[in-house]
């Protein structure tokens, strides 16, 4: 849950810091400009992260049947394969 702390964070510094900002004022200031797109990253890298999360692991394919991976088709004589 560090991400969604860091996310907020950052969309608060975003939004405070632009609602006092005249266009020019940071079109003008590339360091401000700088830490706009940092925070930009903050937000997408820690939205890659939790949704990483919360996603289950990949299953191997030949996990999917249990242990063993042969199909169970009736017709099919494993034993004399």
């Amino acid at each position: 849950m560090a991400y969604i702390k860091h996310m907020l964070d950052e969309a608060r510094y975003l939004a405070g810091t632009a609602a006092t900002l005249e266009q020019t004022a940071f079109l003008t200031d590339p360091t401000l400009q700088r830490a706009f797109v940092r925070s930009l990253e903050i937000i997408g890298e820690g939205q890659a992260r939790s949704l990483a999360l919360s996603r289950p692991p990949p299953i191997h394919p030949m996990a999917r049947h249990g242990r063993d991976a042969r199909p169970s088709d009736p017709r099919l004589s494993w034993g004399r394969l």
